[in-house]
């Protein structure tokens, strides 16, 4: 038998819970089970013709969901999302593509 995670109700939880994910360097490394309680789809139903790096597209999700769906809460996460956005920007070379990369993951939530 498998241990069933009960995912957080409270919003203002689920964004201390995605606070806490974030890893030292920027990034969140989240798990399928993760995704699928933010965006009620799997991590491989999202794609991405400038990555398919698995951590990266999870990032951009958490930025997204925390920017769009907790904006009630910007105040606790604004600093983890824009840690987040500057190690996107490093690993893919510009802003430009982190734009792209972006509405590519918006327009599939």
């Amino acid at each position: 038998m498998t241990e069933q995670k009960i995912w957080l109700s409270n919003d203002q939880d689920i964004v201390r819970h995605l606070i806490n994910l974030q890893k030292f360097d920027g990034l969140w490394n989240l798990t399928d089970d993760d995704i699928q309680n933010l965006c009620h789809k799997p991590l491989k139903s999202f794609h991405s013709i400038i990555t398919n790096d698995s951590i990266i597209l999870t990032t951009v999700i958490v930025i997204i969901i925390l920017e769009m769906k907790y904006d009630t809460f910007k105040t606790m996460w604004l600093f983890v999302v824009n840690k987040g956005r500057k190690r996107l920007i490093e690993l893919l070379g510009d802003t430009e593509k982190l734009e792209r990369l972006i509405n590519d993951i918006k327009h599939q939530l």
